[in-house]
């Protein structure tokens, strides 16, 4: 029988790209209220390192990065591998904004 991995990333996908669900999730980790002025950004990656899959798998919620890492049913022996270069990724795309937003100011605020 073939596991149908569509179905089991598409209940990840649904649940990790609710702010409120994020929201309530950094909560209970931190075990502290966040406050809803706080700024939710989801980093989505598409074509993440292997087989073109679109990976939600971290958020940033204010200046935290929080990355939530899913379980595997096998061994995977290169997954060290896969987050350390889905994290490098991670934050180029964050310093890549960071980057745009700051020349936009400098072009609109001198």
């Amino acid at each position: 029988m073939s596991v149908n991995r569509q179905y089991k990333d598409s209940v990840f996908t649904l649940l990790f790209n609710d702010l409120d669900i994020l929201r309530e999730l950094y909560s209970a980790l931190k075990g502290i209220p966040v406050d809803p002025s706080i700024p939710i950004t989801i980093n989505t990656l598409e074509d993440a390192l292997f087989m073109g899959r679109i990976n939600d798998i971290s958020f940033e919620i204010g200046d935290m990065l929080v990355l939530v890492l899913e379980h595997q049913s096998t061994i995977n022996p290169n997954m060290p591998l896969r987050i350390l270069l889905y994290i490098a990724k991670v934050y180029e795309k964050i310093l890549n904004r960071k980057n745009r937003e700051s020349r936009l100011f400098r072009l609109f605020y001198g």
